[in-house]
């Protein structure tokens, strides 16, 4: 989870930036809500997929997929979000 939480913060530069003051705070808030939903969707799935299965073996395995999958989209898109923007420069 090193890099998950290196993650943190470009991601949060790539959702607000280049969002106006009068809609900050809608764009923090759908960040954050999506992180919640997010982390109590995947809880569950994977919850879902240990009690279906070998057990929590297979659910790690799914959840280190899912999770590479993350990493590499995210090091694809979050650049090119970051260059559009001016590399999170709202000016």
């Amino acid at each position: 989870m090193v890099g998950g939480g290196l993650m943190v913060a470009p991601v949060t530069v790539a959702a607000t930036s280049g969002v106006g003051p009068e809609r900050g705070g809608l764009a923090s808030g759908l960040l954050n809500t999506t992180r919640q939903i997010g982390g109590a969707l995947g809880l569950a799935v994977l919850g879902a997929v240990a009690a279906h299965s070998a057990g929590y073996a297979t659910a790690f395995t799914v959840g280190a997929v899912i999770f590479l999958a993350t990493a590499v989209i995210g090091s694809l898109v979050l650049p090119a979000r970051l260059g559009a923007t001016g590399r999170g420069s709202t000016s």
